[in-house]
């Protein structure tokens, strides 16, 4: 009955013929079961790093959005600290008659600012775009 798998001629080094011929004397095993097992694994590997690459590139992307996305983030809290210091600055403190007034009106709004916030959160809607002349400063 012929054989249904293509018969392939081979030239090895004594070496490597010496090594074969050691491991397939062992119960169990066989030249053609070696040779095919250790090509198998050599093409899988090479497949392997085509998606190794694949990945490193993707993977690339992603770190370059997420350093851009950090230098964003550093960008606005300093920002912030640089309005909030502009403010304590140019504010000045209230007399003390009318400090209670105003600590009162200021956790009104507070509040306000955090519910208006909580119910856009849960709404899913994102924050508005930064104005044109923003974005063309960056």
């Amino acid at each position: 009955m012929p054989s249904s798998k293509p018969r392939h001629n081979l030239h090895l080094d004594e070496d490597l013929t010496r090594r074969l011929m050691a491991l397939a004397a062992k119960p169990g095993m066989s030249k053609a079961g070696i040779i095919s097992a250790a090509l198998r694994s050599y093409l899988d590997k090479e497949g392997a790093d085509v998606l190794d690459h694949l990945l490193q590139t993707r993977l690339n992307r992603l770190s370059g959005q997420l350093d851009r996305l950090e230098r964003d983030q550093r960008i606005v809290v300093q920002t912030l600290a640089e309005f909030v210091r502009h403010h304590f600055l140019v504010t000045a403190a209230p007399p003390e008659s009318e400090l209670a007034s105003r600590r009162a009106q200021a956790e009104a709004r507070y509040q306000s600012f955090i519910e208006t916030v909580g119910r856009q959160l849960a709404a899913g809607r994102q924050p508005k775009a930064p104005p044109a002349a923003l974005e063309a400063a960056e």
